[in-house]
């Protein structure tokens, strides 16, 4: 393994750790055609993606994401786990509220076509 002594490619590497898991989780969801299925892919990736993070931050390689891994931290703190998963929730509902609400009030106005 090779160290780089540039701050930015630390700075890029842990940039990279920190969204991968959203492009990991998140990119199916509007493949999903309908309306349950979506619904149940967006349920499964919200329990699974702090354990991705958690995995992702911590290893450092994105080649120790394996499903045995992700499990391992998932069940190691469960009662913990739960209350990370809760939280992220909340966090989501909040941060993508304004966003629809801004969406939906562009496209009634006739600015998004």
């Amino acid at each position: 393994m090779t160290t780089s002594c540039c701050p930015a490619a630390a700075v890029t590497r842990r940039l990279f750790s920190a969204t991968a898991p959203l492009q990991r989780c998140f990119y199916p969801l509007p493949i999903a055609a309908v309306r349950a299925l979506a619904t149940l892919i967006g349920m499964f990736t919200t329990f699974f993606f702090p354990g991705i993070v958690l995995t992702l931050l911590t290893s450092g390689s994105i080649s120790n994401l394996r499903p045995d891994r992700v499990l391992a931290v998932i069940h190691r703190d469960r009662t913990s786990y739960i209350r990370m998963v809760v939280i992220f929730f909340s966090a989501l509902v909040c941060g993508a509220w304004p966003l629809v609400c801004i969406v939906a009030q562009a496209m009634e106005m006739g600015e998004c076509r």
